[in-house]
C-alpha cells in the first residue's frame, strides 16, 4: 500500500503570492465560479489542494505565437 502523505492545501494567502494576484482576487472568483477548485472547511476555511491548482493553470495555457483569429466586419 502506498504511505504516500497527503498533498499539502494552500491558503487564501499562499495561492494569492503563487498566482501574483491579492488574496480577495480569490474570494471575487470564487463568488463569480471562476479560478482553481477550493475547499471549505468544517471551520469555515477556505484551502485549495495543489494538484487542484495545478490542474486549472494547465487550461488556462494557451499556445504563443497562435494567431489571433480575426473578427470579420
Amino acid at each position: 500500500m502506498d504511505a504516500r502523505p497527503p498533498e499539502p492545501l494552500l491558503t487564501d494567502a499562499e495561492l494569492a503570492e503563487i498566482l501574483h494576484v491579492m488574496p480577495q482576487t480569490l474570494a471575487r472568483w470564487r463568488a463569480a465560479g471562476r479560478g482553481p477548485k477550493w475547499i471549505r472547511l468544517e471551520t469555515g476555511l477556505v484551502r485549495y489542494d495543489i494538484r487542484d491548482v495545478e490542474a486549472y493553470l494547465d487550461a488556462q495555457r494557451r499556445c504563443g505565437g497562435a494567431p489571433r483569429a480575426e473578427t470579420v466586419r
